[in-house]
Formats: C-alpha cells, structure tokens, sequence
C-alpha cells in the first residue's frame, strides 16, 4: 500500500477491510511509523468520541437555521437599480462620444491611397471638431451635467452607507439571538 490515508486507517478501526486490504496494510504499517502515530490518534479519537453523550439540539433547532438562510438568500437577491442606472446611463455616454467620433472619422475622403493625404485628414478633422466640444464643456450644459452625476453620487453614497448600517445591524442581532 503506498499511501495510507485517514480513511484507510478510519476503515481498519471500524474493521470495514476485507482480509486482502488488511494484510497489506499490515505489512505496510511495518514499515511506516508515521501511520502509526496517525493509527494511535485516531484510535484515541474514537475511543473518545465513543465515551462522549450526544447532547440534543434546542427545539426547533433546524427550522430556526432554515428560516435565517432563507432571509439571508432573499437579501443576496436584490439588485442595486441606482447602480445598474449610473451604469447604464454612463455606457450610453460613451457610446455616443464613440459614434460620434466614428461618424466623422467614415466621412473622411478615402479616393487618395497616400498614408500622409489620410493622416493630415483625420488631424484636420480632429481640430475641426475641438472647438465645439471646447465650447459645450464650457457652456451651462457641462454644469447641469455635473450637478446631476454629484447628485446621483451622492444618493449612491447615501443607500450604500444605510445598506452598511442594516447589515451590521443583523449581524449584531445575529450573534444575540440563540
């Protein structure tokens, strides 16, 4: 037997081998002092487990276990809709800039096949449309805008510190109630 596990040793004090599994283990006892000394705790172990008295359970027990993993499984399952909507609402942002900047980059003139026509296009175009956006960023738009992501920051802020509260709260409660 090259290696004797726990389960080998567990199965040998229950007497649960058969005589062919017993005389190689055994044999390979003989040669291992290392299973020996695991042979001895476990024997010890369950000797002892033998000697202790079960003590029952409270009453009602399992349906107070089953009742809090069930309110801990129904609290897993709520989705965070504030963040799933900054989210959302900061992808389609993105999403257009994209487009937009895809937009006027396809309208530019490929009939020259020259890499430098091409490149001095594009750059062209770039400053072209810097100043528009030099402009929004500069208008009352921009501040509405950042008025708006600061709001919903803060709301964010403010469900997550209470989200923070209530479970601290349950676990305390948690450790208390038995």
């Amino acid at each position: 037997m090259k290696n004797i596990t726990d389960e080998i040793l567990n199965k040998y004090i229950d007497g649960e081998l058969d005589s062919m599994e017993l005389n190689e283990l055994n044999h390979s006892l003989n040669d291992d002092p290392d299973a020996i000394d695991r042979l001895k705790a476990l024997r010890l172990t369950h000797q002892i487990l033998k000697k202790m008295e079960p003590i029952p359970a409270p009453e009602n027990f399992t349906d107070r276990v089953m009742a809090r993993m069930s309110v801990g499984s129904k609290r897993t399952k709520q989705v965070n809709t504030l963040f799933i909507g900054v989210v959302s609402f900061f992808s389609l942002c993105i999403f257009v800039v994209l487009g937009f900047a895809i937009s006027e980059l396809v309208k530019i003139d490929m009939t020259d096949s020259a890499s430098t026509v091409l490149y001095e296009d594009v750059k062209n175009k770039i400053i072209e449309n810097v100043e528009p956006v030099r402009a929004f960023l500069m208008s009352d738009n921009i501040l509405f805008i950042s008025g708006m992501i600061s709001l919903f920051l803060l709301i964010g802020l403010y469900f997550m510190v209470h989200t923070h509260k209530e479970f601290r709260k349950s676990l305390e409660n948690f450790g208390h109630k038995a």
